[in-house]
């Protein structure tokens, strides 16, 4: 049975506020394949420390493996061979041959360059799929705080949407909660991106490790049928 994906976002601020470091341990535990650094409108500097603080707190026996988002520039310097591309930078192809080249030194870590595209569109899907992206975030599905009084995707373009991924994991992305992994999953959603359970359960990791239970009873049941 093929795993699915999850990726968590990090939260720059509250993140910090709890400790990057024995978070990013807890998601790890808790069963995330991607930790994303995303900090729009941080400057490189900020982005480097916060970067090496969650770089380093992970096991380098962990299967969670860090990802930056856009700053292409701060992935090579911290080493990270695992790029996010927002749908208004770099497309995959672009992003791959720029990072080859700044990647090219001894880095930390193992593991061969991988490209993520971030889309909002059936269009926008296959067009990232046609550039080579290794898995697309869809959003948002659902009611996001992240995005207030933004509308969510309609029925129709996810459909769509789900088509044009073709063999590339579509991960579902905006409004995730537990509840909803099965009938993502069971739509052809090849996992979840979140960013809000990784600080709202009392104990951390607890709401990571509830939806890390639900991917796998959903991926079961859908290997089942």
């Amino acid at each position: 049975m093929e795993r699915a994906q999850l990726h968590v976002i990090v939260a720059p601020e509250p993140w910090l506020k709890r400790g990057p470091g024995r978070l990013a341990r807890a998601v790890a535990s808790a069963g995330a394949d991607y930790l994303h650094l995303r900090a729009p409108g941080w400057g490189a500097r900020a982005m480097l420390e916060l970067g090496a603080e969650l770089r380093d707190a992970l096991d380098p026996t962990s299967s969670t493996r860090l990802v930056v988002n856009a700053r292409i520039d701060v992935a090579a310097a911290l080493g990270i061979s695992a790029l996010q591309m927002p749908e208004h930078c770099f497309s995959p192809d672009q992003a791959r041959s720029l990072a080859g080249e700044l990647l090219d030194a001894p880095r930390r870590g193992s593991g061969s360059l991988v490209v993520g595209a971030s889309r909002h569109s059936a269009a926008g899907v296959a067009d990232a799929v046609r550039r080579g992206a290794d898995w697309i975030f869809l959003g948002h599905l659902f009611p996001t705080p992240s995005h207030p009084g933004a509308a969510a995707l309609d029925a129709r373009e996810i459909e769509a949407a789900l088509t044009a991924a073709e063999s590339v994991p579509l991960i579902a992305i905006g409004g995730v909660r537990a509840g909803r992994i099965e009938e993502l999953l069971s739509r052809g959603f090849a996992g979840v991106a979140v960013q809000a359970a990784a600080l709202d359960a009392p104990a951390e990791g607890s709401g990571i490790a509830a939806i890390r239970v639900a991917l796998d009873r959903a991926a079961a049941e859908r290997e089942r049928t």
